[in-house]
């Protein structure tokens, strides 16, 4: 059951994804496992807002790397991401938004609407190499894999209408 005098958070610790809360007293409790994303990746939680017309969490999934694609490896897959729904009265988590790409951050307005930011909604033209030297100060900058300017501010409306793309 959820204690309204618990603050919740996310943490991503040793592989486990996981949405927790935290007590004023400091005592840390699982509240629920996210789950693992299209393609076997990791679900990584990226960020966190509290719907105020329901008080439910809602909680941005990054896609994480995909470690075997077509004998090659990815950093994120294009529409896997998504944001997830928590119901901490019963406990119940649902998807909210899907078909994100890398989805970092999610805030809410309050009448509901939801507002997602993504890193990059597509691959870079040119992937960064694995051996690539991100320490190397004389080689010229690499994106890691992101297109860059491929970013996007989305609005979620409350009423279910078409999503917008604000910047």
């Amino acid at each position: 059951a959820y204690d309204a005098s618990r603050e919740l958070f996310f943490v991503t610790e040793s592989g486990y994804n996981q949405l927790m809360s935290l007590s004023l007293d400091g005592e840390a409790e699982v509240v629920v496992s996210l789950p693992i994303l299209a393609n076997n990746q990791q679900p990584v939680p990226s960020g966190i807002t509290i719907d105020p017309t329901t008080n439910d969490v809602l909680v941005a999934l990054f896609s994480g790397f995909v470690y075997d694609y077509v004998d090659t490896q990815l950093g994120f897959m294009p529409g896997d991401a998504k944001v997830m729904r928590f119901d901490p009265d019963t406990g119940e988590l649902s998807e909210e938004i899907t078909g994100l790409t890398t989805a970092i951050d999610v805030a809410a307005a309050p009448n509901g609407d939801l507002f997602v930011v993504e890193m990059t909604t597509t691959w870079a033209p040119n992937p960064m190499p694995f051996e690539f030297d991100l320490t190397d100060p004389t080689l010229p900058p690499d994106p890691g894999g992101y297109a860059r300017f491929s970013g996007r501010v989305t609005l979620y409306p409350a009423d279910n209408s078409e999503p917008i793309v604000i910047a």
